[in-house]
């Protein structure tokens, strides 16, 4: 995932500097919707992950009042959005060998926890 994260915002550190929690929650709604599109739930079974895919796939694709709210709170244009996610998401499927490990949403992701024995 590139810096820019698909134009919801110019850089992570502007993101975060200039930016209110909560168009920040609704630019992440966003970002992790195209995340689901391109790699679904990688870690549960095939079935749940390909009905991961496809409902946010569908939810973007369709653009509707769910979607356009979300981009107006994000402080965005739903058009754009759509346009610009839509052209993202059919790159990195194209551009991609395999969906079977989705990426961390950026360099510095938590560590996983361990469970409790």
């Amino acid at each position: 995932m590139s810096n820019h994260y698909l134009g919801l915002a110019g850089s992570k550190a502007e993101h975060d500097r200039h930016t209110a929690p909560e168009t920040r929650l609704f630019r992440h709604i966003i970002l992790t919707a195209v995340l689901d599109a391109i790699w679904g739930n990688p870690g549960g079974d095939r079935k749940h992950d390909k009905s991961v895919r496809a409902s946010a796939l569908r939810w973007i694709s369709e653009g509707g009042e769910d979607f356009a709210l979300v981009c107006e709170c994000a402080g965005l244009e739903p058009a754009n959005v759509r346009k610009r996610s839509l052209e993202y998401i059919n790159s990195e499927l194209a551009n991609s060998p395999s969906t079977s490990t989705r990426p961390p949403l950026h360099e510095h992701a938590a560590p996983k926890r361990r469970k409790a024995a």
